[in-house]
């Protein structure tokens, strides 16, 4: 059954689940991605055909559900593998608010058609998980969970 297996490679990150909890642990993603680059942690996110995700941790194995995540913190090496180091358009900095009062701050990077490329409309058309990227990593937002986004490189911007 081996020849059936799918290649994965584990990432350290930190989850914070709905209610508070906060742990440490390991995620699993395909070592090739779409297009043979490198599998991201953020599409296996948004893969709706999942709606579990196993976690390695010191306490053993656990089943996640997808919908009970806020947040997934990465380091810097993994986080530069969610972004694909891609150019993008727009980078916008940020500060999110979540449930339960936890904020992130960061830059979402992305591109979309010049007359649907305000902050408005990146949020309204973000899959259920996106990367807000800083200079130590990045942290993987459950936009199911965000409260409020607040703009901070053109606060007067009219996104």
């Amino acid at each position: 059954m081996d020849q059936f297996r799918v290649p994965q490679r584990k990432i350290a990150v930190s989850l914070t689940l709905a209610g508070g909890a906060q742990f440490a642990g390991e995620l699993f993603v395909p070592t090739a991605g779409r297009g043979g680059t490198p599998g991201r942690l953020g599409d296996r996110l948004n893969d709706e055909s999942e709606r579990f995700l196993p976690v390695a941790s010191e306490s053993g194995g656990l089943l996640v559900g997808k919908r009970s995540i806020v947040t997934i913190r990465l380091g810097v090496d993994d986080a530069g593998r969610e972004n694909h180091e891609e150019e993008h358009d727009r980078e916008v900095r940020v500060l999110v608010g979540l449930e339960g009062g936890l904020t992130a701050e960061g830059r979402v990077a992305y591109t979309l058609p010049p007359e649907r490329s305000r902050l408005l409309d990146f949020f309204n058309a973000a899959p259920r998980f996106i990367a807000l990227l800083d200079s130590e990593g990045a942290t993987l937002i459950n936009t199911d969970r965000i409260v409020e986004v607040r703009r901070l490189d053109d606060p007067s911007a009219s996104d």
